[in-house]
């Protein structure tokens, strides 16, 4: 009965991640953040700076890396890539007078000729439960409809757990 309550409140982000844009949204509230998936990195220290649109090099201390551009897969550094989802993740929940860790469903949008390996699909799930999400899922499929969406129903029907 607690869980239930618990979960009426815990938000549900839907990410769809491609090379050149990640969008996230808030299920439950509709709020979206679409963002350039590129973070601003200092140099010396790898600290982020900025990240999407407000990441921009100012001097040759820093570097812009984009963690979803490789030419064979979408992931193409886990550790900005989590970095990443995780300031997202914060910024989306940031309004919030009671922060629970969200569940995640996350959609590569492209290279996903031949389908995801297992170590993709892991991959996926590792950076959003890293970044802050209390369950993870991997979903290929058509772009979810919001209007009648439930978690239940893309586990169920369409989702690919490692």
């Amino acid at each position: 009965m607690i869980k239930k309550i618990l979960n009426h409140f815990r938000p549900i982000f839907y990410i769809q991640v491609w090379e050149k844009r990640i969008r996230v949204t808030n299920v439950k509230t509709r709020e979206v953040i679409n963002e350039i998936p590129q973070l601003l990195i200092e140099k010396v220290s790898n600290q982020v700076l900025a990240y999407g649109t407000k990441a921009i090099i100012s001097d040759n201390q820093s570097e812009l890396i984009n963690p979803f551009s490789h030419p064979r897969t979408l992931i193409a550094d886990s550790m900005y890539a989590e970095q990443l989802l995780a300031l997202i993740i914060k910024q989306l929940a940031a309004n919030r007078w009671i922060k629970f860790s969200p569940i995640a469903i996350i959609q590569p949008m492209e290279k996903l000729d031949g389908g995801l390996t297992a170590v993709e699909i892991k991959a996926f799930k590792t950076l959003l439960l890293a970044a802050g999400a209390r369950q993870a899922t991997v979903y290929v499929g058509k772009e979810l409809n919001l209007d009648n969406f439930t978690f239940r129903s893309v586990q169920d029907i369409s989702s690919i757990d490692a």
